[in-house]
């Protein structure tokens, strides 16, 4: 909009100077100020329109600066909270990964204890209530694409987690200890896969499926 008015006042004050060059070569050079006399009341009313016109494109653009000021840092600010959130979640997705890490798939007699501790400890760890995100569910938009498809892919994929670790019981870990360690595993490797996407643009820690990384200084802008 900004470069548009500019290029309008620009066509207006060469046409009027046009004109004016114009009246000037049809009476002739050497009356030029006869000329610039009878074109003083246009030249006036044309530099006030100018003079408004300058002011109204300069106030618009400096309120439209301002308003995508306030959204650039409304946007950060959501994002960093939601992060936030994120990282305290993706804590219990760690924590799930090191106890599969713990296992000794060839102590077959201990497999179905050890399924059921990771198992009932997932369920107490993960957390039930993510009030941050909900709170901020209609605002998403506004952090931006690429955060928006990360952050909701996060919590959808641990929505379902939470859900499918009811069905893991000391029954199924009875049946099927080695299969039900190796599903819990995986699913905490892709969490943190997901959380992965996300980390390295804010002030949190770097989990990855492979292990902690570090906490590094904020990137985002």
């Amino acid at each position: 909009m900004l470069i548009g008015a500019i290029i309008v006042l620009t066509l207006l004050i060469a046409g009027v100077v046009t004109l004016i060059l114009l009246d000037m070569r049809s009476r002739g050079w050497v009356n030029w100020l006869g000329v610039l006399d009878n074109w003083q009341s246009t030249i006036g009313t044309v530099v006030g329109f100018l003079s408004a016109a300058a002011v109204l494109v300069l106030g618009t653009a400096l309120n439209q600066q301002s308003q995508q000021q306030h959204a650039d840092v409304v946007a950060r600010n959501l994002g960093r909270a939601f992060a936030y959130e994120a990282e305290r979640m993706a804590t219990a997705l760690e924590l799930g990964r090191q106890l599969g890490l713990q296992v000794d798939m060839g102590k077959t007699d201990l497999l179905a204890t050890q399924c059921s501790n990771i198992a009932r400890t997932l369920k107490e760890q993960l957390q039930r209530e993510t009030p941050v995100f909900e709170a901020g569910i209609t605002h998403l938009v506004d952090i931006g694409p690429d955060d928006l498809a990360s952050f909701v892919r996060f919590h959808a994929f641990y929505a379902d987690l939470r859900q499918s670790l009811d069905s893991i019981t000391d029954a199924t870990c009875a049946e099927a200890a080695e299969a039900q360690i190796g599903y819990m595993s995986n699913q905490m490797r892709i969490g943190l896969g997901y959380y992965a996407r996300f980390a390295p643009q804010y002030d949190i820690v770097q989990f990855s499926p492979d292990g902690v990384l570090e906490k590094q200084t904020e990137t985002k802008p």
